[in-house]
């Protein structure tokens, strides 16, 4: 990660994180309730933050919970 050295690049970075943990507490509920028009809705932020993070493995994993959910509910 860069090294954040003024004032306005540490407010982005916070604004950054900030997203991160939104995509990603928007991506666990839908996912705990199964509710696929929530995962549509949160995909491309949560894709977006990872990618800005560098995170592919914690996108990956993410992605991968809600396969596995979204299969043990049945067919769509």
């Amino acid at each position: 990660m860069a090294n954040y050295k003024s004032p306005k690049q540490r407010e982005a970075r916070r604004a950054l994180v900030a997203e991160l943990e939104n995509a990603s507490a928007a991506w666990e509920w839908g996912i705990a309730r199964v509710h696929v028009a929530r995962l549509d809705q949160a995909v491309e932020g949560l894709c977006t933050a990872y990618e800005l993070h560098y995170q592919d493995d914690r996108a990956e994993a993410a992605c991968q919970r809600a396969a596995e959910k979204l299969e043990s509910k049945g067919p769509w």
